[in-house]
């Protein structure tokens, strides 16, 4: 002998949920970057490498400039920059298994 309960089924109202503004545009190339950012919070080695060319930029122009010689403050970006850029030049080997599998069912 089986009992039913009362049960009810509730419907939820057809509003949508309000939605976040995103700062990126709604493009492919906002897609893009979204992605990239994503990526970079979550990948350890990304991060790791971003936080190398900082420290390489405030340890070898900054510190310097603290006891008395700023001959090498002005180039703190650029040498961020040229340590970031080579830090990313084997980004793919931390995604390449993703783009083996792109590239097989592409």
């Amino acid at each position: 002998m089986s009992t039913r309960g009362g049960s009810r089924t509730r419907l939820r109202s057809a509003s949508p949920a309000p939605q976040a503004r995103s700062v990126l545009p709604a493009t492919p190339f906002g897609a893009v970057v979204g992605k990239e950012l994503r990526l970079y919070s979550r990948s350890m080695l990304r991060g790791v490498s971003l936080m190398i060319a900082f420290l390489v930029g405030v340890l070898v122009c900054v510190i310097p400039s603290l006891f008395g010689t700023p001959l090498l403050l002005p180039f703190a970006g650029l040498l961020f920059a040229a340590i970031a850029a080579a830090g990313a030049t084997n980004l793919d080997g931390d995604d390449a298994t993703a783009l083996w599998l792109m590239r097989k069912a592409g």
